[in-house]
């Protein structure tokens, strides 16, 4: 699935369990900013075997994201991310991934 529209982003964010749109959504309202860029990196930990995070690094966090951070550690760890949803998430962060996503 293509996620090229404000729309189709949303609808994927809410289709999300609560714990991961969670923190997607604050991976795009921080989009242009570093609060972002430490987000996507901790996400695509999770969905890659080549990608890795400082776990320091998110101590700077704002206390929103921290809390966002705890959730999407804690869902991945109990309910674990299926194949399809890893892959899925990894698509849809792509572009922030690139540092070609753009706010519409």
């Amino acid at each position: 699935m293509t996620y090229s529209t404000p729309q189709d982003r949303q609808s994927f964010i809410l289709s999300l369990p609560i714990a991961i749109g969670e923190i997607i959504r604050l991976i795009e309202q921080n989009a242009s900013n570093q609060e972002g860029e430490q987000l996507v990196q901790f996400v695509v930990s999770f969905l890659h075997p080549d990608m890795v995070c400082s776990l320091s690094l998110l101590n700077s966090l704002e206390d929103s994201s921290k809390t966002a951070v705890e959730k999407f550690f804690q869902y991945a760890l109990g309910e674990g991310l299926d194949p399809l949803l890893s892959a899925q998430l990894y698509d849809f962060l792509t572009p922030h991934l690139l540092g070609q996503f753009r706010v519409r």
